[in-house]
């Protein structure tokens, strides 16, 4: 029997997370009375949990992106629009975007450097599907990236996110909690990668709210390259405004 203490756990040493304090007990009440998903269900009739609680894991570090990793992917270049996250966190010396008008961070500077855009982006997005995943996620998130395009900025080159777990030794489970805010009549495109760098097993749970108001025009292209030895859950939240997605 799958035992979800074993991923909850993991944070019983942590003290630093994104909701507030108010926020986190409403959903730790829900997540202790929460299932994890099975195939019976309709969105989940393909989701085998078993061999994800076959493995012990332990939270990836903080640490730099492998700068001789991001050159073997073609499409890098360190002066375009980059966005890099290993193990959860946001590294900001590797993250850069050209244009100005765009504003990158880590969703935990976010929270403080642009709070009023924050507070009335984060964590509103409607959740019809809740389930063991997302509510872990809430409850226990610690980094992500944080997007905002503002009104009317048409962004020509394509903004790369790239999420890499990486370890040392054993396997390792990390989460990433994004928000991406497309302004009124905003163009651009995103291509979210994820990657694993590691021989051993590894399990991503990650959350993503995406808000675009009206006449926004945002193409996103999500890519899980992971392969056989890592698990990932991947929930997205999306508010629309006439807009195309």
């Amino acid at each position: 029997m799958e035992n979800k203490d074993t991923l909850i756990n993991l944070y019983k040493d942590k003290n630093s997370f994104l909701l507030p304090v108010e926020q986190r007990e409403k959903f730790s009440a829900k997540l202790k009375l929460s299932e994890i998903p099975g195939s019976g269900t309709e969105n989940w009739r393909e989701f085998r949990a078993k061999p994800i609680f076959n493995h012990k894991y332990k939270l990836g570090k903080k640490m730099p992106a492998d700068e001789k990793i991001l050159k073997t992917l073609s499409f890098y270049e360190p002066s375009a629009n980059n966005i890099i996250i290993v193990n959860g966190n946001y590294d900001e010396k590797k993250s850069f975007v050209k244009d100005e008008k765009v504003i990158v961070s880590s969703i935990k500077a976010a929270k403080e450097k642009y709070k009023d855009v924050f507070d009335n982006r984060f964590g509103k997005t409607e959740s019809k599907n809740e389930n063991f995943f997302s509510l872990l996620n809430k409850v226990h998130s610690e980094d992500g990236f944080f997007l905002y395009v503002p009104d009317n900025a048409v962004i020509e080159e394509t903004i790369y996110i790239m999420h890499f777990v990486e370890s040392d030794n054993g396997n390792v489970f990390s989460q990433d909690r994004n928000l991406i805010i497309a302004g009124k009549n905003t163009v651009f495109k995103v291509v979210h990668f994820y990657y694993s760098l590691l021989p051993d097993f590894s399990f991503t749970n990650s959350f993503t709210e995406v808000f675009a108001d009206e006449d926004a025009n945002l193409e996103y292209y999500l890519f899980e390259g992971e392969g056989n030895t890592a698990a990932h859950i991947n929930n997205m939240n999306a508010e629309l405004k006439k807009t195309v997605f």
